[in-house]
């Protein structure tokens, strides 16, 4: 699910292909792309997991970064991130079991329905491409 554009496959990738998304940021300046298995009754089990990471590359140095985990209850958790390498790609991991990142209630890992990536902070409207590639839980 993208919030406003284009998901796609690209070659340029870190292992075989990645998502590549082109998106339109919202008036807010919001521009993201989810994975929704509440829509196929899929929820994921992370209470047993410590990490979630994935390969992320975009050219968008100022805009703020961000990846939320939503459960059944819609509960989120939220991690900002930044891209010291604009072009490249770069590593992002999140350690499941820190409680210190920013929750609109606590986070039931053992029901997530949804991930979400996508950047914030921007102009409304503005274009971005982004690609993510490589999530792994462990």
């Amino acid at each position: 699910m993208v919030s406003s554009g284009v998901i796609t496959v690209s070659s340029d990738s870190v292992n075989g292909k990645s998502i590549l998304a082109n998106v339109t940021a919202t008036n807010e300046g919001q521009a993201d792309i989810a994975i929704l298995g509440a829509a196929s009754h899929i929820y994921w089990d992370l209470s047993a997991k410590q990490y979630i990471g994935f390969d992320f590359k975009d050219k968008n140095a100022t805009v703020i970064h961000y990846f939320l985990m939503y459960d059944k209850k819609r509960n989120y958790r939220e991690w900002l991130f930044t891209n010291p390498d604009p072009g490249n790609w770069i590593k992002v991991s999140a350690d499941l079991r820190d409680t210190s990142y920013y929750e609109s209630a606590p986070i039931d890992l053992s029901n997530i329905e949804q991930f979400e990536v996508g950047v914030f902070g921007g102009p409304a409207n503005a274009q971005y491409t982004f690609q993510i590639d490589e999530v792994t839980v462990r």
